[in-house]
């Protein structure tokens, strides 16, 4: 998406809670550790799904090799919409029972962590044969896209930035 939107797609995502550390280079809050797939729009031209079970399909924003992330919507309990981002597991990955097994039981145990540094796991399960987990929906610039504005500035990441990032991820472990 051009728009900088970007979601995360794991259980942790530590997260410049001020801009007190940025630069004034455009970067601004929210920068996101994304484990496991690089989070950036994809150029695959794969048929998009309207929906996946109860979630209404709105974009394609990453592709890795476990699965697709999309930005989804769903109806609440009090009739309000959430937006999640919904992980689908590769179906040639669902194929195999003992990894969509681990790939739910990763979006059950993450549901139970509680803190600003982990993505929150609103839902995992299967519906039509898919697995899936929805999970929090983080708008903002990734970690990478972070690397890469002081790679492109020649510059190093400010050790203020660096430091408030380490100390994120750290408390987001230790949740």
């Amino acid at each position: 998406m051009g728009d900088g939107t970007h979601i995360a797609q794991l259980n942790l995502r530590p997260v410049i809670r001020s801009e007190r550390n940025l630069p004034a280079n455009g970067l601004r809050e929210h920068a996101i550790l994304v484990r496991g797939m690089e989070v950036s729009a994809t150029s695959n031209l794969d048929v998009i799904p309207a929906r996946i079970g109860r979630y209404r399909i709105l974009t394609r924003v990453a592709a890795g090799g476990m699965g697709t992330v999309y930005l989804a919507k769903t109806k609440q309990a009090d009739g309000s919409e959430l937006q999640v981002a919904l992980k689908v597991l590769h179906p040639h990955l669902a194929q195999e029972e003992e990894v969509a097994r681990r790939f739910i039981d990763e979006g059950r145990v993450g549901s139970r962590i509680a803190h600003p540094n982990v993505v929150a796991v609103h839902d995992a399960g299967q519906a039509d044969g898919t697995s899936y987990l929805a999970l929090e929906y983080v708008h903002g610039d990734t970690l990478s896209a972070l690397m890469r504005a002081t790679v492109s500035m020649r510059k190093k990441v400010p050790v203020g930035i660096a430091t408030s990032i380490l100390l994120d991820l750290l408390a987001g472990l230790h949740a």
